[in-house]
């Protein structure tokens, strides 16, 4: 399961958004559920800019191929 970083825990945007913070707590879960569904492993740890996480994925697959979900 990923963690979501502190540092876009910190961005000023979500400083006065209980309903955003409240996303940001229950997206684990979500990106655990969503990888589960699409057949993908976690592949690194997550990143951010001011507005976007990005999480990157791997293929549950022979061939392994890599992708980013974000």
């Amino acid at each position: 399961m990923i963690t979501t970083p502190p540092s876009s825990r910190a961005m000023p945007r979500w400083w006065h958004d209980d309903a955003g913070r409240s996303w940001l707590d229950e997206l684990p879960a979500r990106v655990a559920d969503r990888c589960a569904a699409w057949g993908l492993d976690l592949d690194g740890r997550p990143w951010h800019g001011s507005n976007a996480l990005v999480v990157p994925v791997r293929r549950c697959s022979w061939n392994g191929w890599t992708a980013t979900a974000r």
